[in-house]
């Protein structure tokens, strides 16, 4: 029996305006691509997560707004303003708490850097490769990462127990037979 926790790290936003807070700012057109090939690819394998919160901050928002409308996917999704900024403790504090106790359940976070990319180092086993055999070592905009854990309870996920399942990026990895 094991559990998964998807991490998705906002696609590549916009820092044309200055003048705009950090919180609203946007996709560019490259994220907007990006999410688009990610939707369709979900779509495809038919990727379906038990549970969905996402950062309110307007790039993530945006993000999983994409996918979901390029994969035609109906997940039931909370917004949370604690993902936006969170640090890996703070990221991992909140699977414990939010986290299903079911076997087979799986939860996605949209959010973003340095947290997400320091929970992946943090859970993932180490030494660990991603699926490819190439070493993980960031989560670049539009990645995302699968890790599976052993158990039913997302409260006793622990540092360096996850099995990297998943590591995809939209530059290379997310293409569907229309890309």
């Amino acid at each position: 029996m094991s559990i998964k926790v998807f991490l998705l790290r906002h696609a590549k936003s916009d820092w044309a305006d200055i003048n705009l807070a950090d919180h609203e700012r946007p996709l560019n057109a490259r994220g907007r691509a990006d999410t688009d090939r990610i939707g369709r690819y979900f779509a495809a394998v038919k990727f379906t997560p038990d549970q969905v919160y996402c950062s309110t901050a307007r790039r993530a928002v945006q993000t999983l707004g994409s996918i979901q409308e390029a994969g035609k996917l109906e997940w039931q999704v909370q917004y949370e303003e604690s993902l936006y900024g969170a640090s890996a403790k703070m990221l991992l504090n909140f699977i414990h708490q939010y986290g299903l106790a079911d076997a087979g359940a799986s939860l996605l976070i949209v959010g973003h850097n340095p947290g997400l990319e320091d929970l992946l180092q943090i859970l993932s086993v180490p030494g660990s490769h991603t699926p490819k055999g190439l070493p993980h070592t960031s989560m670049p905009t539009g990645c995302f990462v699968g890790l599976e854990f052993k158990g039913t309870d997302f409260s006793k996920i622990v540092a360096g127990q996850g099995t990297l399942t998943d590591f995809m990026r939209p530059k290379h990895e997310f293409k569907t037979r229309s890309d």
